[in-house]
């Protein structure tokens, strides 16, 4: 599992690289609070995530609830 942030503005591009789980939950949370603004946009590349869990939703409802829910500021792609 790895974790790459690439950031274009205020794009940031968060993708995940394998077992997307409780295992990756700091790095996670410290990628999306580094960027998090009222105007940052977050984009979840699952490309090559392999396996999502429950607790990996629960960190895209984070998100979710961080942006104010805000459905123009949290992408899902290539899933």
């Amino acid at each position: 599992m790895s974790l790459n942030t690439v950031v274009n503005g205020e794009v940031v591009t968060i993708s995940i690289d394998g077992i997307f789980d409780v295992s990756v939950y700091e790095l996670f949370k410290e990628a999306c609070s580094e960027y998090i603004s009222d105007t940052a946009q977050f984009v979840i590349d699952m490309d090559k995530t392999t396996y999502v869990d429950s607790s990996a939703l629960g960190m895209l409802l984070l998100l979710r609830e961080k942006t104010q829910g805000d459905k123009n500021r949290v992408a899902l792609c290539d899933l």
